[in-house]
């Protein structure tokens, strides 16, 4: 059975909100520490919530400072060189849409353009039609 899609928009229900809260952030932390046990690198998380006066960090404080100690001592440019923020994930995601929007565009004007010529050379009488759309048959209806 599959998950549906879930709408990314804040939970409005408090009893509801709290629960997702607390399964997603046990799921986050599962996956923090497959990461580090697989993939043998350094990870940490920090999450600050309305109700807590203190965060909750992984895997330890001291351990998650040594890593953040770390992350800062490396020059700005490389810090920042797989960073993304949802500001500016959302452009490229546009962009990306946009291109794949404009390519199927191409391609279906290719395609009228072929049938459009089809249709022409065979004076209106059905065609077998053999190409990159595939195999079937067109008519001048």
């Amino acid at each position: 059975m599959g998950r549906r899609k879930v709408r990314l928009e804040l939970i409005t229900n408090d009893s509801v909100r709290k629960t997702t809260f607390r399964k997603r952030k046990g799921g986050l932390l599962k996956k923090a520490s497959e990461l580090k046990t697989l993939c043998g690198v350094d990870t940490c998380a920090i999450i600050y919530t309305a109700n807590d006066a203190e965060p909750h960090v992984w895997p330890s404080p001291s351990e998650a400072h040594q890593v953040l100690e770390r992350f800062q001592s490396l020059p700005s440019k490389k810090q920042g060189k797989h960073m993304l923020n949802h500001q500016d994930y959302r452009p490229k995601d546009v962009s990306m849409l946009e291109l794949k929007l404009e390519n199927g565009m191409k391609r279906n004007r290719d395609l009228e353009m072929e049938l459009l010529l089809i249709e022409h050379l065979s004076d209106g009488q059905p065609q077998r039609v053999y190409g990159r759309g595939g195999r079937g048959w067109c008519s001048s209806g």
